[in-house]
């Protein structure tokens, strides 16, 4: 079996939502990081329309994290050691590039070495939550399987509550712009309560553009008056866990999950789509650079070939995560077999050790 048809068996229709949430998220990372300076005002000194431009597009596009998690959710996470292992290892592949690309840029510290041995650090944010989200699966997953749906529905209604009022409202550290472990929670349970009570098909699509479309409009002018009043500094819009956010990130996960067709095509991309965000963001392989370089173009170029640039970068970050992720992966695969024999063997006798006592 080749590497496309293998994916074959898989749901396009999610696929494709992981696609599109990946392709958010690197438009997201352009417009924040390119258009925008670390200020969060236009690149263009003085250019204050190009800003609001890029606020108010930020908005339609912000929520591609957050329909990750849910992807994740909808499928739940089957924790074993095998899959941590593996990812593991996928992770300390493009660490251990990222430290080449470091040493030949004459930057490297001694941490820097001891990168890719540490499990899951030094890769983002975004993985550092998702291996704890992880680890805590089989709890949720529990919960998800047992639970009923009035005690479902109040316990996703006490995490909505814990998000936006402690986090969005007043920055509680934990739970503020939704970059933390109970948002991930959060947001596991609403996509694992959206398949379990198969809540896609219970909604209209026009009601769901319409959510959609109307949440981030809202939150698009709202980011953008962020930066002509500053009264409105006072909360940060763009967040994840903004109630704007969180219900624009709902309806676009349900509308998605309504497309149903198979595309081996479709399922191959996206089993990259990982791999696009590591070297982008999460791996860190001189984005920096890229994105000072990519930023000159703009400011130097007419906003027609900037965009023909960025349509060139999307198509490499692509074919570079796919070629990389496959490479890495099938090392993964060589490693990863006589790894699991002594795992195999110390947990057999984990096991053997509970039986006995319990016995």
């Amino acid at each position: 079996m080749n590497l496309i048809d293998q994916h074959s068996k898989r749901e396009s229709g999610t696929e494709l939502l992981r696609i599109v949430a990946m392709l958010m998220i690197v438009s997201h990372h352009i417009l924040r990081h390119i258009i925008m300076n670390d200020d969060g005002l236009s690149a263009v000194s003085g250019n204050i329309d190009a800003c609001l431009i890029a606020k108010f597009l930020d908005a339609f596009v912000l929520i591609g994290v957050n329909v990750f998690i849910m992807i994740s959710g909808y499928y739940k996470i089957k924790l074993s050691v095998r899959k941590l292992l593996s990812l593991f290892l996928l992770l300390s592949m493009f660490k251990i590039v990222r430290l080449l690309l470091v040493f030949k840029a004459g930057n490297v510290e001694i941490i820097n070495y001891f990168e890719p041995l540490i499990p899951f650090t030094h890769c983002g944010w975004y993985m550092e939550d998702y291996f704890v989200l992880c680890l805590l699966a089989p709890i949720l997953n529990a919960f998800i399987d047992y639970s009923s749906k009035y005690n479902y529905k109040k316990q996703i209604a006490i995490y909505a509550f814990m998000m936006i009022y402690l986090g969005f409202f007043w920055g509680i550290e934990g739970f503020s712009d939704g970059y933390s472990v109970n948002q991930f929670v959060f947001l596991y349970l609403v996509g694992a309560f959206i398949h379990k009570f198969s809540m896609s098909s219970a909604c209209k699509s026009s009601t769901l553009i319409i959510t959609y479309v109307t949440c981030s409009v809202l939150t698009g002018v709202l980011m953008c008056l962020t930066v002509l009043e500053p009264e409105f500094r006072h909360f940060n819009f763009s967040a994840y866990d903004s109630p704007l956010m969180i219900v624009s990130s709902i309806a676009f996960f349900l509308l998605m999950m309504k497309i149903n067709f198979k595309n081996k095509w479709v399922n191959f991309v996206a089993a990259a789509t990982l791999s696009v965000w590591l070297i982008q963001e999460g791996a860190g392989w001189g984005s920096s650079y890229c994105y000072h370089f990519m930023q000159n173009l703009y400011i130097s170029h007419s906003v027609i070939v900037f965009i023909g640039i960025i349509i060139l970068y999307i198509v490499f970050l692509f074919a570079a995560a796919i070629f990389f992720d496959n490479l890495f992966k099938y090392i993964v695969s060589l490693i990863i077999n006589p790894i699991m024999i002594p795992v195999h063997k110390i947990k057999d006798r984990i096991f053997r050790k509970d039986i006995s006592k319990t016995i």
